[in-house]
C-alpha cells in the first residue's frame, strides 16, 4: 500500500501535467506572452510580453534622461552619454526586441525603436524625446 502511495503522489500531478501538454494549455499560455508576425500582411500583433518589455524600456530610457538633464542641464549627446553618467547600463540600450536603440541625429534629443521588423519608419516603431 506504502508503494501505491508514493507512486500517486508522483502520477497524479504528472497526469495532469500530461493532460495540460495534450489539450494545448501551455501553448495558448505562450502565445499569450509572445508577439506574432503575420508575414504576409507584414502585421505585427505585440502581445503582453513585448508590450511589458517596451513599457519597462521606455520608462527606464524616459526617467535616465531626465535625470541626465537636471544632472547636466542638456540633453544627452548619445546613448553612451547615460552609460558614463551611471544612469543606464549598455544592456539596457535595446528595445524589446533586443535591438540596439537609435539616436536621431540633427533633433532634440530623440530615441528611436525601428521595432520587430527592423525597418525603420514603419507602424511598430517608436520614439522617445522632445
Amino acid at each position: 500500500m506504502g508503494l501505491l502511495r508514493d507512486l500517486s503522489k508522483f502520477l497524479f500531478p504528472a497526469a495532469i501535467v500530461f493532460a495540460l501538454w495534450h489539450f494545448g494549455v501551455f501553448a495558448r499560455i505562450r502565445n499569450t506572452f509572445q508577439s506574432t508576425t503575420n508575414t504576409l500582411a507584414g502585421v505585427t500583433n505585440i502581445e503582453v510580453g513585448q508590450d511589458a518589455k517596451r513599457a519597462l524600456v521606455q520608462t527606464n530610457l524616459q526617467r535616465a534622461i531626465r535625470q541626465y538633464r537636471a544632472l547636466n542641464g542638456q540633453d544627452p549627446t548619445d546613448l553612451n552619454s547615460l552609460v558614463s553618467a551611471g544612469l543606464m547600463q549598455h544592456a539596457d540600450l535595446q528595445d524589446e526586441w533586443h535591438r540596439p536603440l537609435v539616436v536621431d541625429n540633427g533633433k532634440p534629443f530623440v530615441v528611436r525603436s525601428i521595432g520587430r521588423d527592423a525597418l525603420p519608419g514603419t507602424q511598430d516603431d517608436w520614439t522617445i524625446g522632445r
